[in-house]
């Protein structure tokens, strides 16, 4: 019998085993537009919400949008987030121990597996904006200067009513070359 066909909790899928151990997926609480909530590593206020990957190009690095600040995405997940995905490891590690003592003559007892893992609900921003450059979103509470995802310039926001506030705010806006005005 495999081990991994025992039921996870809910949101909480097996993917495969790696050279460590294993690999999971996990769904997260995300916004209409299916963002996901973050914040600063260096400065907590400045949260936002992207769309997030953790595999492929792209998913190593994450820009504030507020302040510039890169870091590995991992280093901008909140402590709601971070609570999460560490309820989902310690459920999964359950099955992979039973595994790793299968046979081995020793006996292990866990506890028992967890029906539910810890959720929360996604806080709302003030607005969504795209970059120009790479077409990323970003869902902001205020003025946001870079992109999470390219980190060269600031997102255009994505209604014209945002667009005449921000370049009422900084009029050399309107004349940048990174940043059209939209149609």
């Amino acid at each position: 019998m495999d081990i991994w066909s025992n039921p996870l909790p809910e949101g909480v899928q097996f993917a495969g085993k790696t050279d460590e151990g294993f690999k999971l997926n996990l769904s997260m609480p995300l916004d209409d537009n299916g963002l996901m909530m973050l914040w600063c590593p260096v400065e907590h206020d400045h949260r936002f919400a992207v769309r997030i990957k953790f595999e492929g190009p792209g998913a190593d690095e994450i820009h504030c949008p507020y302040c510039g600040h890169r870091d590995y995405a991992t280093e901008f997940l909140t402590d709601d987030a971070k609570r999460r995905l560490q309820e989902a490891a310690q459920a999964a590690s359950i099955l992979f121990l039973q595994e790793q003592f299968a046979g081995s003559g020793f006996r292990f007892e866990p506890s028992p597996m967890p029906q539910t893992i810890f959720t929360y609900e996604q806080e709302t921003t003030r607005r969504t904006m795209h970059c120009d450059r790479c077409n990323e979103p970003v869902a902001v509470f205020g003025m946001a200067m870079f992109c999470p995802g390219c980190g060269r310039h600031a997102p255009r926001p994505s209604s014209p009513r945002c667009w005449r506030w921000s370049a009422a705010l900084s009029p050399g806006w309107t004349r940048c070359p990174l940043i059209p005005a939209p149609s």
